[in-house]
């Protein structure tokens, strides 16, 4: 039977920074990915965001393969308490246990801007695999790079050439315990920078393998710390029946 753990230091070198696979190399199932990740359908997160004095939360959906021609599609979008829809990201599960971006959508309605990755090279933010015990794992010290120039479309029209993003993925110090709905809980610290024209941002993540992200700090500095979830397997069995919009906080 296969679980979910943390390893130690090992560094993916090449193959990670470019997301190649290595021979031979057995990868989990998408489904594996899936869970692993947290993007199971019906699985829904609400986090405390002191720093906006509100709270937020975030759905996923999915499989979706109408939203993008050809593709197999998960969403994982925001919401605040506030109204506000801040933004969007939609998913694909490649091959090779890869988790990649397709598109972010940046608030609601028709008109909302987009960054499309699906004709370009798409970002990498994982790629998995097993251990010599049959384990689901990533190895600490694994990074993912991707340089792309992404679509962005808006108001009726889309705009081409984009300035050259790179998307850089490291896995920071693991594990880590942090709080979590379900008490204390091993979680791997995530590193994400985005650098657009020598401008680079950064966010970090916290992620339980087989929960989701149990914090997260935001491009802008803003943390947000999970205070209630429902978490979902790939049947369908979720560990509440409270539908997401009703999930509250102690």
């Amino acid at each position: 039977m296969r679980r979910f753990i943390i390893l130690g230091p090992v560094l993916l070198a090449g193959f990670a920074c470019s997301g190649g696979d290595v021979p031979g190399v057995e990868r989990p199932t998408a489904a594996e990915v899936q869970t692993f990740y947290g993007l199971n359908a019906g699985s829904c997160f609400r986090y405390r965001i002191p720093a906006k004095q509100t709270f937020g939360r975030v759905e996923v959906t999915g499989p979706n393969t109408q939203s993008i021609a050809g593709r197999t599609v998960f969403d994982q979008e925001l919401f605040l308490d506030t109204a506000e829809r801040p933004y969007r990201w939609q998913f694909e599960l490649a091959a090779e246990a890869e988790l990649r971006l397709l598109r972010w959508i940046e608030g609601s309605g028709s008109q909302q801007p987009t960054k499309r990755y699906e004709a370009v090279p798409s970002p990498l933010f994982m790629q998995l695999e097993y251990d010599r015990e049959d384990n689901v794992d990533v190895e600490r010290g694994a990074r993912f790079e991707v340089d792309t120039m992404p679509e962005v479309c808006g108001q009726g029209s889309c705009d081409n050439p984009q300035p050259m993003e790179r998307h850089s993925w490291l896995v920071l110090e693991d594990p880590k315990t942090v709080p979590t709905p379900d008490g204390e809980m091993d979680a791997i610290q995530l590193q994400y920078r985005l650098t657009i024209d020598a401008n680079t941002q950064t966010a970090r993540y916290e992620l339980v393998p087989g929960k989701g992200v149990a914090s997260f700090t935001d491009f802008e500095g803003t943390i947000h710390s999970i205070c209630a979830w429902k978490t979902c397997n790939a049947d369908g069995t979720c560990s509440v029946d409270t539908p997401c919009n009703e999930l509250t906080c102690i």
